[in-house]
């Protein structure tokens, strides 16, 4: 990516080893338990409760909503880079539900196919795979119900290329399938039955998304989605 990010907060993470974000991960766990009653709320670095996601951008301190007036209702590179940056934040910060959806408003994006910035931050799913896979609601954090959400985003969306972003809702979906217990996270199966909803296959979601996706996208969701698969089947074989 040709683009400066001197003048941004964002970081990329891409090439840390493990073991430096499990220590990031372990320091910040410990920042977060330690302030006693009455504490004042911590400010920038020290606001983290979660190690950083490498697949996301870093940033330097919490994000804030009112950070995107600068943006001044642009949806294209700066709005996408903004919204990976401002999941990052959620996540760090021990939102993870929240940071989902900023990962659904990335998604809504208007980029060329072939945009600069997709070629260091690709469309993210392994983003999504990556905070699913760590199950944060284990450690307390509310991560909701992602399987139930993108059936509901998918199947109530308007606006702005919608017929994109529901096929990259069904995309997330099913990498919460593969991902989540369905006893713990369940469909929505009240819509099911009354609105007759039909859940498509991988090839039918990774077909769509070759059709209307940015370059590359459909290959690199499937490439997700193998990952996530063979990570479950795995556990559930150590299990």
């Amino acid at each position: 990516m040709n683009e400066d990010r001197s003048a941004t907060p964002f970081r990329s993470l891409a090439g840390l080893p493990d073991e430096t974000l499990a220590t990031s991960a372990a320091a910040a766990a410990e920042a977060a338990t330690s302030a006693g009653p009455g504490a004042v709320p911590p400010t920038g670095a020290d606001a983290w409760r979660l190690g950083p996601c490498p697949w996301l951008p870093m940033v330097d301190g919490p994000v804030r909503a009112r950070d995107a007036a600068a943006l001044a209702g642009d949806r294209g590179e700066a709005f996408y880079l903004f919204s990976l940056g401002y999941a990052q934040s959620k996540w760090r910060q021990g939102l993870p539900a929240q940071a989902l959806l900023q990962l659904n408003r990335a998604m809504g994006a208007d980029l060329a196919p072939a945009a600069t910035v997709l070629a260091e931050w690709p469309c993210p799913y392994a983003a999504v795979a990556w905070i699913l896979r760590r199950r944060p609601d284990r450690d307390g954090c509310f991560l909701g119900n992602p399987r139930r959400h993108w059936q509901h985003y998918a199947t109530r969306m308007a606006g702005p290329r919608a017929e994109l972003r529901v096929w990259r809702s069904w995309a997330c979906w099913q990498l919460a399938c593969a991902l989540l217990p369905e006893e713990e996270f369940p469909p929505d199966q009240q819509q099911v039955e009354r609105e007759g909803v039909r859940f498509p296959s991988a090839d039918e979601i990774g077909g769509q998304l070759g059709r209307l996706g940015w370059a590359g996208e459909a290959l690199q969701w499937r490439q997700t989605l193998i990952a996530c698969r063979a990570g479950a089947a795995g556990e559930a074989a150590e299990g």
